[in-house]
């Protein structure tokens, strides 16, 4: 149960910052111009990774607090958190790159690469530790 909730909430975080910067994608340029200026839109991006951070955290310390020996999907709920951790800590709106000049856009694509692979080789890492961790201590 509290394994789908914490991929829920995930999910949710993801989909909210995403949903903000699909929002504001007809006019980049006021949105970096809001950036650069520390204007509403940079403003309402910081309250917005703020909340799903603090969200995310809410459930996965929730999630791992009732983690017990038994619980078949422990290894899930490490992966799950860490790999969520990683992603919203580095993937946060109100540091959007810009993107409209020659070069920016592939650098752009090439960061988010690096970051997915990143949180991905963190959370593999991190759920391995958990695993020897696991096996350790019967």
């Amino acid at each position: 149960m509290e394994f789908w909730i914490l991929v829920g909430v995930l999910v949710a975080a993801m989909g909210l910052r995403l949903a903000f910067v699909a929002f504001h994608f007809r006019d980049m340029e006021q949105l970096w111009y809001d950036y650069e200026h520390c204007g509403l839109r940079f403003q309402t991006a910081r309250l917005l990774d703020f909340a799903t951070f603090a969200s995310f955290v809410a459930a996965a310390g929730w999630a791992l607090w009732k983690i017990d020996g038994q619980d078949p999907h422990r290894l899930s709920k490490f992966f799950v958190v860490w790999l969520g951790w990683s992603l919203l800590a580095r993937l946060q709106v109100h540091h959007f790159p810009r993107t409209n000049r020659s070069g920016l856009y592939e650098q752009a694509k090439i960061n988010l690469f690096v970051h997915l692979l990143m949180s991905l080789l963190g959370a593999l890492v991190a759920t391995a530790a958990a695993w020897i961790y696991f096996r350790w201590h019967g």
